[in-house]
């Protein structure tokens, strides 16, 4: 009972939505998160992908989509859902390429 009670927590605390709820409630409450060393850009930029995946999650698991989905709204509402889905996953993907292409430039720059 115990491993399955670690294995719900864990997927509680990978979800995207839990992770900005806790930052939002971490910067409510004024705690101060400790910041990166500026000096290590890689560090910096697969951080900023690892945001990008997680943006992307969020448009492909949007609770509003698979609701209307679900429960049978009409085809416009649904299409409606999908472009609001599709914007944010634009952005998530967007964010990952930005990044990535960031962290090539910075190593052949270094070279």
């Amino acid at each position: 009972m115990s491993k399955l009670k670690g294995f719900i927590k864990s997927i509680i605390n990978a979800c995207p939505y839990t992770i900005t709820g806790k930052k939002c409630l971490n910067i409510i409450r004024g705690n101060t998160v400790d910041k990166p060393c500026s000096s290590d850009k890689i560090q910096k930029y697969r951080k900023g992908i690892k945001t990008g995946f997680n943006i992307s999650l969020i448009g492909v698991f949007c609770p509003f989509l698979w609701y209307s989905i679900f429960t049978g709204k009409s085809k416009n509402f649904i299409f409606l859902n999908m472009i609001h889905s599709g914007v944010i996953l634009s952005i998530g993907v967007l964010l990952i390429l930005i990044n990535y292409f960031l962290i090539i430039y910075y190593r052949k720059s270094s070279i």
